[in-house]
């Protein structure tokens, strides 16, 4: 993935925290929780509990970030595990706290 590779500061393959914070512009804070519920919230804009393609374009677009359909497609793709094309609460802290459960 492009995005990653691009984002990926530390070279370890995965993006953090902060990483994937950086990706749609935003910056983390002292209250990690807080910064998720409120990232969360800013991507779910019909606040169905999920994440769609669209939800990342709308960002994406809004903060000036310049992905493909195809790379937005991968990320949902890659993320949505619970509900195909769509990324939950849960499935969107685990990505981006890399608390990846065990395969």
């Amino acid at each position: 993935m492009d995005i990653i590779r691009d984002i990926d500061e530390d070279g370890d393959c995965e993006v953090d925290f902060s990483e994937f914070l950086k990706i749609f512009g935003f910056s983390a804070s002292i209250d990690e929780e807080k910064t998720l519920d409120d990232l969360f919230q800013a991507f779910d804009e019909d606040k169905d509990g999920f994440v769609t393609f669209e939800d990342f374009a709308r960002i994406s677009q809004k903060v000036g970030e310049r992905y493909s359909e195809n790379e937005l497609k991968e990320m949902i793709e890659y993320a949505g595990r619970e509900v195909p094309g769509k990324v939950s609460r849960a499935e969107f802290e685990i990505i981006v706290t890399k608390q990846y459960p065990q395969v």
